[in-house]
């Protein structure tokens, strides 16, 4: 007997099924509207309180009106703190705007720019090959790179290996702590670690790019960033749809 289904289907994709593959499916139907509100958070408070409180609840009318579910993310409130311990942010971010790219019927990112650049992230991994890099240059120009080999660790299982940044949580257990003071302490005290240790990979990256050791398009990616990285993430599907 045949299956019912409610689209054309050859022999061949049939057989195709059968035999465990899917990709011959039509795409699933889809009745939601989903983006991803991108800015930089300090600039955009009232931007995103007005959006919140007076457009997106009649976009979603709307939508509903249409058959059509609206659903908005907002990733003030969306990332936990043990995902920003583990430096998985970005990551987080970036997942969820490929889930509205894949999800969203129509729009699926909406960016506020404004004056700020936003906040820049440590790379959650650095190359052998460059981290190597930074020590040699570290000890040529008499800087001290023991920050660096505290943060970062190499990780031989990664194919291939590379320097992982260590979860914040390593130092400052306190961090993720649900008592208000420790946790303050301890997040203090890493804003305090990390703007010395991204001073310290910027110091690097810029005598290695001095040296042609570096390429600017390398040396960028330690200065790029969230909400750069995140309009990227778009640019890049834009281009792979054309």
């Amino acid at each position: 007997p045949r299956l019912a289904c409610s689209f054309h289907m050859s022999e061949d994709q049939f057989r195709k099924i059968f035999a465990g593959d899917f990709s011959v499916l039509p795409p699933e139907e889809r009745n939601i509207v989903r983006i991803f509100l991108s800015s930089t958070f300090g600039d955009f408070v009232h931007e995103r309180n007005r959006l919140a409180k007076d457009v997106f609840p009649v976009l979603q009318s709307y939508c509903q009106h249409k058959g059509l579910e609206f659903q908005v993310i907002d990733m003030r409130w969306g990332v936990r703190d043990e995902n920003i311990s583990l430096h998985l942010t970005s990551d987080v971010c970036i997942q969820e705007i490929q889930n509205c790219q894949r999800l969203s019927l129509g729009l699926s990112f909406l960016a506020l720019l404004g004056d700020r650049y936003g906040y820049i992230p440590l790379l959650s991994a650095i190359p052998t090959e460059e981290f190597e890099l930074f020590l040699t240059l570290a000890d040529a120009h008499h800087v001290d790179s023991s920050l660096l080999s505290v943060w970062y660790k190499l990780d031989s299982n990664a194919n291939p290996p590379v320097y992982q940044l260590q979860p914040i949580t390593t130092y400052f257990p306190d961090f993720t702590s649900t008592k208000k003071l420790f946790k303050q302490q301890h997040s203090t005290m890493w804003q305090n670690e990390f703007e010395k240790l991204q001073n310290l990979i910027w110091q690097l990256a810029e005598i290695a790019v001095k040296e042609t050791k570096m390429t600017l398009e390398r040396f960028h990616l330690y200065k790029q960033s969230g909400d750069d990285d995140e309009t990227m993430q778009l640019v890049g599907a834009m281009k792979c749809r054309l």
